[in-house]
């Protein structure tokens, strides 16, 4: 098997915190991607991050960055 036939799609969901500035959620998306590709992935496409108000509370916070990020990665 090459190794592209070894590699799977996947699509994960994230918060980032809401006190980061918006000028600077572009270095943390491209954060993420350096280490989906790091770890043998690829980012093939990233949400735009969406401010959400959240359901219930995560470590105090009420409200989030939402993202999505779809990558492939080695099985």
């Amino acid at each position: 098997m090459n190794e592209i036939e070894n590699k799977r799609e996947y699509e994960m969901s994230f918060l980032l915190t809401p006190e980061i500035l918006e000028d600077k959620l572009d270095f943390e998306t491209a954060e993420l991607k350096k280490l989906i590709s790091e770890n043998g992935g690829e980012a093939i496409q990233i949400s735009s991050l969406e401010k959400k108000r959240l359901a219930y509370s995560v470590r105090k916070q009420n409200q989030a960055y939402f993202g999505i990020v779809y990558f492939n990665i080695n099985k």
